[in-house]
């Protein structure tokens, strides 16, 4: 007989997750309170919880159901498609967000960018939408993440 134990013992909401630390419970607590609005990186080995947290952050923050844009990184090939995932209208997105929510939310999986045209696309989208935007992204990679998206200069 076969138990998926993966369904069943896995936490199912946010207040049920098992956080490595104090610090980062924390961390994610400050986005949750609103105290902290600046692009998240959630980093670790396979199975620490970054795509957990991915999914119920927002949900925790809006505290119902978000609405959330998803994509991989290896879907984001080029600088317009970096633009794309954050194509709106900024002037528009600083008095309304969708659903009526905090933030616009994208999350991306997987992230490890090293071309520099891609990085520089981050970069200008992750200094515009600060604020209107709420940026989530994973990553195994983190010490090959460029330095001026991990300290957001």
């Amino acid at each position: 007989m076969l138990i998926n134990t993966r369904k069943k013992y896995s936490p199912q909401k946010l207040s049920d997750f098992v956080f490595p630390d104090q610090f980062s419970k924390e961390v994610i607590e400050s986005y949750i309170n609103g105290v902290e609005d600046q692009p998240l990186i959630l980093h670790g080995t396979n199975g620490s919880g970054k795509s957990f947290l991915q999914k119920f952050l927002p949900d925790a923050i809006e505290k119902r159901k978000a609405n959330v844009k998803n994509t991989t990184c290896a879907d984001l090939r080029t600088a317009n498609d970096v633009h794309k995932i954050y194509g709106r209208n900024k002037m528009y997105d600083r008095f309304f967000t969708n659903n009526e929510q905090r933030f616009n939310y994208i999350i991306i999986e997987e992230f490890l960018v090293t071309d520099p045209r891609l990085i520089n696309a981050f970069k200008i989208e992750l200094d515009t939408s600060l604020g209107v935007d709420l940026t989530i992204l994973s990553t195994n990679n983190f010490d090959k993440i460029d330095t001026d998206i991990v300290t957001g200069k």
